[in-house]
């Protein structure tokens, strides 16, 4: 049909060739985005295949890039979902469930898994299956072994490995929850801290030693290795690898709080530099690559540290000047502390220096997050009378809090 005197063909958004639309759309907003998309079926393919894959490997929390975080994540995310989610966690949109609530305060922790979330209380610890629904607590799964509180626990090939305050170490099946192994008088004091991997467990305790354990095909914790530190020990974290160990002890006695040890030798392998005040232990680590891993403890600062080097390469300081008690990473952008006060934690962008976010559990009283953990939907965090579960898929603006059984 041809076009009469006068009359012009009108231009379209949609007519536009995709390298045109792609210079627009870089300068609009999430919302007009989600707008765009529900215009026609061109241009919600192009924003879905060029703009939201773009944005999503970059977006904090949900990027879904790492092993570890598909490992601990119910679901794969499309790209779109992901910047919406991101969004969320940035402008603090959640709804909160709290969990399991104690009658007496304890110092639990917490390990996340894809399908189940494991969590200690006193001498125990609970397996809550991940339903689309929230938690169901597993009544198969139900782990005992311990006679005192258990302190650290870690969940690695289907095996949970535990150290207590009665000095002993247990390991459980983590499918049948069945006790494989508890070698007790382990340590002289309380096991504060544990870590296993390679078939090699890792414990320290306050008897200022760090003791290496191989794990035989008869499920027996045999010894290998004694190290005294000379200082009480607060955390521990093994190297994927296997072959490098980093402890974290209590700053006292002019021994720093960091060290590096060799696990065929048991010597210090790098001496880390510090000038850290007396007392400015390290309560948590976790290894964000081979040659990097990150602290946190009473020096109030998240540390990033190379072993290449020996030297730290990054500081966030926190605003409020307090105790970082646990962290949590997708080893990519994404870093998580749990602090000291008021049941707070704290969501850190790597490639900028100013806090991202902060969340408030909904506690009754002040108390430490003894133990984080998160997915690109939902952030865990354990208080000393409480589990709360913050979900970030949601589409309503103001947080909803509901109490669980």
């Amino acid at each position: 049909m041809s076009l009469g005197r006068g009359e012009e063909k009108s231009l379209l958004l949609e007519d536009l060739p995709t390298e045109v639309l792609l210079v627009i759309f870089k300068y609009c907003t999430l919302k007009t985005l989600g707008n765009i998309c529900q215009t026609c079926q061109r241009l919600n393919s192009v924003v879905n295949d060029f703009i939201w894959y773009g944005r999503s490997q970059k977006a904090l929390v949900t990027n879904q890039i790492s092993a570890d975080i598909k490992n601990r994540s119910s679901h794969l995310l499309s790209a779109g979902t992901k910047c919406r989610i991101a969004y969320n966690w940035v402008r603090g949109r959640y709804s909160e469930k709290i969990y399991h609530p104690f009658k007496t305060k304890h110092l639990p922790w917490l390990v996340l898994e894809r399908d189940r979330l494991w969590l200690s209380k006193g001498k125990y610890i609970r397996a809550f299956q991940r339903k689309s629904t929230g938690l169901v607590q597993s009544s198969s799964l139900f782990l005992k072994g311990h006679s005192d509180d258990v302190c650290r626990f870690v969940s690695v090939d289907g095996l949970i490995v535990s150290g207590g305050r009665d000095g002993s170490i247990c390991g459980w099946s983590s499918d049948s929850g069945r006790l494989q192994f508890c070698h007790s008088g382990s340590h002289r004091a309380d096991i504060v801290t544990v870590d296993m991997c390679n078939g090699i467990v890792v414990s320290g305790s306050h008897d200022k030693s760090v003791k290496v354990w191989g794990v035989s095909e008869q499920d027996v914790l045999c010894p290998r290795l004694s190290i005294d530190v000379g200082d009480r020990i607060w955390s521990i974290a093994l190297r994927s690898q296997g072959d490098l160990c980093c402890v974290g002890s209590a700053g006292h006695q002019r021994i720093p709080p960091l060290h590096l040890f060799d696990m065929e030798r048991g010597c210090e392998v790098v001496q880390l530099e510090h000038n850290t005040k007396a007392g400015a232990g390290m309560l948590d680590i976790h290894w964000e690559s081979p040659n990097e891993f990150l602290s946190g403890g009473y020096d109030t600062y998240l540390g990033l540290w190379d072993v290449r080097t020996g030297c730290k390469q990054l500081t966030w300081e926190d605003p409020y000047d307090s105790v970082i008690y646990s962290l949590a990473s997708d080893n990519m952008y994404t870093m998580f502390c749990g602090m000291a006060l008021h049941g707070r934690v704290h969501l850190w962008d790597k490639r900028h220096r100013r806090t991202v976010g902060k969340y408030f559990m909904s506690a009754r009283h002040s108390s430490p997050v003894y133990g984080v953990a998160f997915d690109p939907c939902n952030l865990f965090a354990v208080l000393d009378q409480s589990l709360h579960v913050l979900d970030f898929s949601v589409f309503k603006t103001t947080p909803g809090i509901r109490n669980c059984p």
